[in-house]
């Protein structure tokens, strides 16, 4: 017979290893997991920048007031003085944009006969409206008349035509103005034989630059200005203004 602990080795020497392993374990800890890689997040396409968006084209309501130096005066013997005008218009909308216009201009000169200085204005006003336009530029129609206190009769226009640009007050500065022109303008000259219908034909113009800072009611303007008669009907002699001008307005 064999001896029996010699039976009993193999089963001892299970229990040792199985016992050596179990303490093993918590020294040795668990082996550390691995991690998974994640994707990185795509990043956003910045967005790219963009042109400024032009501002959006207002309505022009203003009223303007200039004074004109070194105006031409009405004849080769007169003497220039400061001259003024008045100007005030709308746009508004009526099946498209359209727009009215009132403006007064006077003349201011004086003048020498023989030995005897007068002094004598002339006041031309006029009404303009549109009759198609696009933008602040428009085709426009014009009524005028004319007084003055020189002794010439007083004129007087039903109709006349031309194109006017509006300031554009959107913006800080930009240009406008104006060239009418009138067919017959004519009044009645008092003579001793009775009264005799004189007529011109009629030739105005205007530019100007306009300076309207941003968030402000109030704009700055400066330009030339003039007209020119040339003699239709009995008339001797023609008129001629021309003259710079510098002013100031409110808008809204």
């Amino acid at each position: 017979m064999k001896p029996q602990h010699a039976a009993r080795n193999p089963a001892l020497i299970a229990i040792v290893v199985t016992a050596l392993i179990a303490a093993a374990v918590p020294l040795l800890g668990a082996a550390p997991s691995q991690e998974v890689p994640t994707n990185a997040p795509t990043p956003k396409p910045s967005p790219s920048a963009s042109a400024t968006p032009r501002p959006a084209q207002s309505y022009a309501r203003y009223l303007a007031a200039d004074l004109a130096f070194a105006a031409k005066p009405r004849t080769p013997s007169g003497t220039s003085r400061v001259s003024g005008q008045l100007r005030a218009a709308v746009e508004y909308k009526f099946f498209g944009r359209n727009f009215a216009e009132l403006e007064t201009h006077d003349w201011n000169f004086s003048q020498t006969s023989g030995a005897i200085a007068t002094r004598g204005y002339e006041r031309q006003s006029a009404l303009n409206t549109s009759v198609v336009g696009a933008g602040h530029v428009y085709l426009a129609t014009s009524s005028l008349l004319r007084t003055n206190a020189s002794g010439a009769p007083r004129l007087a226009s039903p109709f006349g035509f031309g194109l006017e640009a509006l300031p554009a007050f959107e913006r800080v500065a930009s240009i406008s103005g104006s060239v009418f022109y009138y067919p017959d303008v004519n009044g009645k000259l008092a003579t001793a034989g009775g009264p005799l219908r004189v007529s011109y034909k009629l030739l105005t113009y205007q530019l100007n630059a306009t300076l309207a800072p941003p968030g402000m009611p109030a704009f700055l303007e400066i330009g030339l200005l003039g007209d020119h008669y040339l003699p239709k009907a009995n008339a001797a002699n023609g008129t001629t203004h021309r003259a710079f001008h510098l002013g100031i307005g409110a808008h809204v």
